[in-house]
């Protein structure tokens, strides 16, 4: 149970480091293109490939606004959540009726 939700919250971190480094970066003047913008913005976080992979899909609306960036980087956390919340719920229903006591309260102690 402790080592699910740790990792839980180390699936939260590369989100975390973007967010600090966007409202840091949000008062410099530096011109790029909007992909090499994610790239440099990407680098500092712990994950930075999944970063870019992430958010250059949405180059074109992030452009080279930082605030735009950390508006689709909270959107794409959000929606990365909402899809852990309904695997887990479901792996939960399997896990109960296959006979294996205890594993889906631990999962359900991971989902509160």
């Amino acid at each position: 149970h402790f080592l699910q939700s740790k990792n839980m919250a180390r699936a939260n971190l590369p989100l975390l480091s973007l967010i600090l480094y966007v409202l840091y970066i949000a008062s410099t003047t530096e011109s790029a293109s909007a992909t090499n913008f994610i790239q440099a913005s990407c680098k500092a976080t712990l994950y930075p490939a999944f970063c870019v992979k992430s958010l250059s899909i949405h180059a074109a609306k992030i452009q080279e606004s930082p605030y735009q960036m950390a508006q689709i980087a909270l959107s794409e956390s959000l929606a990365s959540t909402k899809f852990i919340k309904t695997f887990f719920s479901k792996l939960t229903r399997v896990i109960e009726p296959a006979g294996k006591p205890g594993m889906g309260g631990s999962v359900k102690d991971c989902l509160e």
